[in-house]
Order: structure tokens, then C-alpha cells, then sequence
């Protein structure tokens, strides 16, 4: 589903360097000095000893500006600035950093929360879901770039997509209902991709996957919307389609004449 995949690219994100990298952001547009990165004091303190401008007053333009930036953001999904909005305040201050909430909130958008009343006291009121993961990476892929990342690499092992036979290896079993679901997530990617700016998605799959003439393949065939989608536009292996919305990817190395 697409809020697991959601959940499995939340893990992989270092939250403290998102977070740091976006307050020290913030800290540049107030034209004050910032380290090469913030150490597991306050950041507050840390601002302080740089610049000498007090505590109280760069806490204060740090919440003003988180507020306005991340919280007031259209940019980003309601759920997602309110996370986001927590996780920053909670750096500014290390006695906060070591409370629950850092963990409650990346235990959230990594989809292992158990209930979601466990939320309510930052005003997130649905767990991550298959309606909200699109918008939630969207936000996710808009922090990364304010951050000052150029963008995110995903990369999936699709190799039991086309097994049948069930492995004891602790891998993970496709039953057809789990398949159509698996390709159903890969063509909504195919179809936000205007709406995924900074993400490179890719799948590796057999070359089994592209058959369509066995009837009995677990491929792009049976499941005629993503087989519309990746399959080839121009039938002809050796030359190249301009308007194609796929690019093929080979290791073979052949000489046009």
C-alpha cells in the first residue's frame, strides 16, 4: 500500500538533519552565524554562543518563524505541518527532544503508531493512511528541498512480485490480491509524478515483468492499467521515440548507423 511505502521511506529519513538543516536555515535568513551542524545541545544555546544575541530573543524569532514557515505552510499537508511544526520546536529546546513526542511523532509517520488519540494533543487526528501518504511524501519531499537536500532516491526490490512460490526466508509472499496492490501503488506513482517534484523512483524487477504474451505471467499483464502506462510506446528496439514518457534503461551497449 501506499502508506507503507510512505512508512518504510519515513524510517530511512534522518529527522535530525532534516530538522537541524531547516532551523539553520532559518538562522541564515536572520543573517546569523550558523556551525557546520548543530552538536546535542539546544540549539538556542548553540545560536547564542555564536552570535551573542541572547536566548530569549533567537528562541523567540525561531518560533515566530517556525510558525509562519511550517505551520502556515500551503505548501505542506495539514498533518504533516503540524509533525513538523513539533518536531522543530522540540529541538529548540533539548529538554523537550528527550520527552515523548520526538519519538510519538516519527513512530507516526513511519506508520507504527497504535492509536491515534495518542496524537491529539498535537492535533493530528488520523493515522497515515492510503488517502493522506501521497500528500504526506509530497510535504515530505518539500522539507527536504527547503532544507537544502536536492531530492530523494527511492529504491524498491520488486523480485518477489513475480514468484509464486512461498519462500520460509522471512522475504515477503505476493498473494494476486497483495500483486494488484503492489502494481496499483506503482501506477499511482507513474501518475503523480507532476506532483512528486525531487523524487527519483525506482523499481527493480525481472525482465519477466514486461512479458505480456505468457498467459500465465504475474507481470504487467495482468493488470492492463500499469501495462498501459510501462510498457513500450514504440515497438522498435533501435530507435528512439521522442515523445516517449519512459526512457529504457539496458546494459547493452549498441551502436546506431
Amino acid at each position: 500500500m501506499f502508506a507503507q511505502v510512505f512508512g518504510k521511506i519515513s524510517d530511512h529519513i534522518s529527522w535530525d538533519a532534516v530538522v537541524d538543516r531547516t532551523l539553520a536555515r532559518f538562522a541564515r535568513d536572520n543573517q546569523w552565524t550558523t556551525p557546520s551542524s548543530f552538536c546535542d545541545e539546544s540549539v538556542v544555546h548553540e545560536l547564542d554562543r555564536l552570535n551573542q544575541l541572547g536566548s530569549q530573543q533567537i528562541s523567540l524569532v525561531l518560533q515566530r518563524q517556525i510558525g509562519e514557515r511550517i505551520l502556515l505552510s500551503r505548501e505542506l499537508a495539514k498533518e504533516f505541518r503540524v509533525a513538523m511544526y513539533w518536531l522543530t520546536r522540540a529541538r529548540l529546546d533539548a529538554r523537550l527532544r528527550g520527552t515523548a513526542t520526538y519519538q510519538q511523532l516519527t513512530d507516526w509517520l513511519g506508520g507504527r503508531i497504535r492509536l491515534v488519540s495518542e496524537l491529539k494533543q498535537y492535533q493530528i487526528f488520523s493515522k497515515v493512511n492510503r488517502t493522506n501518504a501521497r500528500h504526506l511524501l509530497g510535504s515530505l519531499l518539500a522539507t527536504i528541498r527547503n532544507a537544502g537536500y536536492p531530492g530523494l532516491v527511492v529504491t524498491l526490490n520488486g523480485f518477489r512480485l513475480l514468484e509464486s512460490k512461498r519462500a520460509n526466508d522471512g522475504s515477503i509472499n505476493y498473494t494476486k490480491a497483495a500483486l494488484f496492490d503492489a502494481y496499483e501503488v506503482f501506477r499511482e506513482f507513474i501518475d503523480n509524478t507532476d506532483a512528486l517534484d525531487g523524487l527519483f523512483f525506482s523499481v527493480f524487477v525481472p525482465s519477466d515483468f514486461l512479458d505480456i504474451a505468457n498467459p500465465k505471467s504475474r507481470g504487467i499483464c495482468i493488470y492492463p492499467a500499469l501495462q498501459d502506462r510501462v510498457q513500450d510506446e514504440l515497438r522498435s528496439q533501435k530507435h528512439a521515440n521522442p515523445l516517449t514518457a519512459m526512457t529504457r534503461v539496458s546494459d547493452r551497449v549498441e551502436v546506431m548507423t
